[in-house]
Parts: structure tokens; sequence; C-alpha cells
């Protein structure tokens, strides 16, 4: 079995990535080309390095998006737009999802 770790000096190339973050190579790819990611540094080779902070900001978009955000919802809170109208939408959903426990709690009484 392989190791699930990064390499010793933290560097690691795009599929240790995609592995650690359960996406595939072309998704970072093009969260790259999207902007939504920054662009990583590169060995002399071209190759692209990346650390665990890639990782942690890809497992974050994706907990975005499995919340019903866009993905350009995501691109612009890792970026640091759009928060506050976000944390409203956040807040708006919040509200429903209490309306409508409130309402199945009445109709599973009856």
């Amino acid at each position: 079995m392989r190791n699930k770790t990064p390499a010793k000096d933290g560097v690691m190339n795009i599929g240790k990535v995609a592995k650690l973050s359960n996406v595939g190579v072309e998704t970072i790819r093009f969260y790259e080309r999207a902007g939504i990611l920054p662009k990583p540094k590169r060995k002399p080779s071209g190759y692209r390095q990346f650390d665990m902070s890639t990782v942690t900001q890809i497992q974050f978009i994706q907990r975005i998006q499995q919340f019903g955000f866009s993905l350009r919802d995501a691109g612009n809170i890792v970026g640091g737009k759009g928060i506050p109208e976000v944390m409203k939408r956040i807040e708006q959903q919040i509200a429903a999802l209490k309306d409508l426990q409130r309402e199945l709690s009445k109709r599973s009484k009856k």
C-alpha cells in the first residue's frame, strides 16, 4: 500500500495532490486555469510543485460545492471576495431548513 502523506520536504506533484484531495488531475488543472487556485511553483523541468495548502484549498472548494454553491462562488470565497453575500445566503438557507424542520416535526406528531 502506498504512503498517503506528502514528501518529506512537503512538496508534491499534481498526482499526489489529486489523490489526497480525491479529485482528478484535470480538475486541479481546471481550477488553476480558472484562477480558483493560485499558479503553483514549477521545477525547471516544468512540473508543478504543490504543498499541503493546495490540498486543503481543494477540499474546501469541494465542501463549498457540496452545499450547493457554484464553482464561481467557491472561487470568490477562496479569493476572499463576496464572503458577506455568501454568509447571508447561508443564513437564509439555515432559516429555511429550520422552518422545514418545524413543519416536518408538526407533521410527524399527527
